[in-house]
């Protein structure tokens, strides 16, 4: 057997972390709301209804507003709701990981203080966006 193959095996037997059971659950659960954020980009966008690619980019940050918006976590007046994002980590994240989703994603409260509903590129919703995205890479990492 060539060595460098030999090698390149041990490497990825010593460095892969070993995924157990809860990890594969809570990391499909995650894949299924990225797939259903997606598709919510593409509805809002849809919905949106931009003049241009230009116009679309300038509201980028729109867009993820209506997802967040549609998934219970602003309130209708497009305000930052805890209780709705308290629901929506109950709604599609396994048991094992919810405190610690809750603990990350509530988180993302503290940079919601300039929120301007009204506003229309929706660039005060930048931090909020910005940390909702961040918060999903983190969910299936609670500290041991």
């Amino acid at each position: 057997m060539n060595l460098n193959l030999i090698l390149l095996i041990l490497l990825y037997i010593i460095f892969v972390p070993i995924v157990t059971s809860d990890d594969k659950v809570c990391k499909t659960a995650v894949g299924e709301l990225t797939k259903k954020q997606l598709k919510g980009v593409t509805e809002c966008t849809s919905q949106m209804k931009f003049k241009n690619a230009k116009e679309r980019q300038a509201k980028m940050t729109c867009v993820m507003k209506c997802v967040l918006a549609r998934e219970g976590v602003l309130t209708p007046e497009g305000f930052p709701d805890p209780i709705g994002s308290l629901k929506f980590v109950t709604l599609h994240l396994p048991d094992h990981v919810q405190v610690w989703a809750r603990t990350v994603l509530m988180g993302c409260f503290g940079v919601t203080a300039g929120v301007i509903p009204e506003e229309e590129t929706c660039k005060s919703y930048d931090p909020l966006v910005k940390c909702a995205l961040t918060s999903l890479n983190l969910f299936c990492s609670p500290p041991k």
